[in-house]
């Protein structure tokens, strides 16, 4: 499970610009929502993280077991 880390990009009065703004985010990014605080709504954004390519590991004592040749 990836612990998500929503980034706030916006503070607004009312929940109706908020949301406005919100609906222009929508297609630039995987997730938005609008979070409500004490008096203030957030804008939160979120994007998966790339993804990472696997590193080929190499084995550990491969030359352990090799016979030296005299």
């Amino acid at each position: 499970m990836i612990n998500k880390e929503w980034t706030t990009v916006a503070q607004f009065d009312t929940y109706e610009e908020a949301d406005a703004f919100r609906r222009e985010l929508i297609d630039q990014h995987s997730l938005v929502k609008v979070r409500r605080g004490l008096k203030t709504f957030r804008v939160k954004i979120w994007n998966p993280p790339p993804e990472k390519k696997d590193k080929k590991r190499k084995k550990k004592n491969a030359n352990k077991n090799k016979k030296v040749r005299d």
